[in-house]
């Protein structure tokens, strides 16, 4: 079975392509839905179920 070339260009062009977009939108992900280190600090400082929670997680789970 012999390769399509345009198929192969194709391919690696979708994949130099993609590979970064993926990576945009799981940063953007990340640095829209992590809390701020404060915040979980003040969560935790005023003694609440979820800040309590949140505090005793390692800070590199947040």
């Amino acid at each position: 079975m012999a390769l399509n070339p345009g198929l192969t260009v194709a391919g690696s062009v979708g994949i130099l392509v993609l590979t970064p977009a993926s990576a945009f939108f799981s940063s953007s992900e990340l640095a829209i839905f992590s809390p701020a280190r404060h915040r979980v600090g003040a969560l935790a400082a005023e003694g609440t179920r979820a800040g309590t929670a949140l505090g005793a997680l390692p800070a590199d789970c947040w």
